[in-house]
């Protein structure tokens, strides 16, 4: 009988998440001593590379900064006016810095 050998990769291939707008919502959270906030962003678009056999990680999300929601019309019109200035800087862009895991 004769067995034949197979080599796989060492590591999976890249890996890319993009993410779909209508099905991802940003939830945050602000904790101050009173009470604690919590609110919501609709994403803009989002995609993420992961390369296993390099050990990095590069992408990018944009949240569209006019969607931010804590329930409270008043606290969301200050957020919006003095803090993000929405109507200004209409995107918010978290980047994914190339990172590199190390052993």
């Amino acid at each position: 009988m004769e067995c034949s050998h197979v080599t796989l990769p060492a590591y999976p291939q890249e890996t890319v998440l993009i993410f779909d707008p209508s099905h991802t919502t940003i939830h945050w959270t602000l904790g101050s001593l009173l009470h604690t906030v919590h609110g919501t962003f609709q994403l803009k678009s989002g995609t993420i590379h992961f390369d296993p056999s390099a050990g990095k990680a590069s992408g990018e999300l944009i949240v569209d900064a006019l969607s931010g929601s804590s329930g409270s019309e008043s606290r969301d019109k200050r957020m919006h006016r003095n803090i993000l200035e929405s109507a200004r800087y209409t995107d918010l862009a978290t980047v994914v810095v190339p990172c590199m895991s190390y052993p």
